[in-house]
């Protein structure tokens, strides 16, 4: 088993294990634990967002925009419309 002072809390066990096979092969121990934490291992990429992904929420968030400008829209003119109606009564 190999021991070092360095902190593992944060490794994935892949992470872990690319670190301990570099070790064995003789990697220094700095150089091992930086290439080792610098991979990216497949559940770690899991959970990266691919270019359609990232399209995809900048059409959802533009189209949520434009709901939003309609819905300030609609607002501001019942505001107005309520305003102008009392304006005529007084």
């Amino acid at each position: 088993m190999l021991e070092c002072a360095c902190n593992f809390k944060h490794m994935s066990s892949a992470t872990l294990e690319l670190y301990k096979a570099l070790m064995s092969a003789g990697v220094d121990e700095t150089k091992a634990k930086q290439v080792a934490e610098d991979v990216v291992t497949r559940d770690d990429a899991k959970h990266l967002a691919s270019k359609v992904d990232v399209a995809d929420i900048k059409t959802e968030i533009s189209t949520l925009e434009t709901r939003l400008y309609r819905a300030i829209a609609v607002q501001t003119v019942a505001v107005v419309g309520a305003v102008v109606g009392l304006l005529q009564v007084l």
